[in-house]
């Protein structure tokens, strides 16, 4: 059973009137919305976590395009900082666990 209310995608409450039912929805303020896309981060990260699947994964990049919006941030300005963060630093394809630091 789905729990509500949660944040959906634009097109579901047509999904859900072509289907035959009735759905109750509101638009968000900023503050709701951010809020919401934080708990929806969350729900797809659990189900990226039990099906770990191109599908589930691109839930969670949709999410992230949606917190960047919210935030007033270009997805391209993300994608930039990504881009020399690992210029910089690297990504994890050498699947490295730091696990102590001598100093």
């Amino acid at each position: 059973m789905t729990q509500l209310p949660k944040l959906v995608r634009d097109k579901i409450p047509d999904i859900i009137r072509e289907r035959g039912a009735t759905p109750h929805v509101r638009s968000l303020d900023g503050v709701e919305f951010y809020a919401s896309l934080l708990a929806k981060i969350r729900e797809e990260l659990s189900e990226f976590e039990a099906d770990p699947s191109a599908e589930e994964l691109a839930d969670l990049a949709e999410v992230l395009h949606g917190l960047a919006e919210s935030l007033q941030i270009p997805y391209k300005v993300v994608e930039e900082v990504r881009a020399k963060k690992y210029e910089a630093k690297g990504g994890f394809n050498n699947h490295i666990l730091l696990e102590s630091i001598d100093e």
